[in-house]
């Protein structure tokens, strides 16, 4: 009877090469699946819109709104338009003299806020001699 030791023994597998064997076959899984994919997501190609349909992916393409038709232009522009230029302002920059009103009017709430910032506490009126006492509520939240 042969000894447990003569039997051949399997070579260790390395978790080093198995993880990298595993990385491979997604990316291959991957770069496969990509190629297979439509260009456009939910592109009109048939079955990719159908079926997202039914899950109640796509959303039905609908014809806009009256207020969103008058709003765009008549032709496509040539550019993406970002915003309207606002008008010119009416008000002119201050001058030396307005600059120097305005920091004084800061510097004045400046010294007000931290005069009340500032000021003792007022002293509490219960003078601890009297136990506190809770009044009843008032009968009419009282339940009939």
């Amino acid at each position: 009877m042969p000894e447990s030791n003569d039997f051949p023994r399997r070579p260790a597998r390395r978790p080093a090469l198995q993880s990298a064997r595993v990385a491979a076959i997604i990316a291959a899984c991957v770069a496969l699946a990509s190629a297979c994919a439509p260009r456009e997501p939910l592109a009109d190609d048939g079955i990719t819109k159908r079926a997202a349909s039914l899950v109640g992916v796509a959303a039905p393409v609908t014809a806009p709104a009256d207020f969103v038709r008058d709003g765009r232009p008549g032709e496509a522009p040539k550019y993406i338009p970002v915003g309207v230029t606002p008008p010119k302002r009416e008000l002119q920059p201050r001058g030396a003299a307005g600059v120097a009103s305005l920091e004084a009017e800061l510097d004045a709430q400046r010294n007000t806020a931290r005069t009340f910032a500032t000021r003792p506490a007022p002293a509490p009126s219960y003078d601890g001699s009297k136990p506190p006492k809770v009044e009843p509520p008032p009968t009419e939240l009282l339940p009939q």
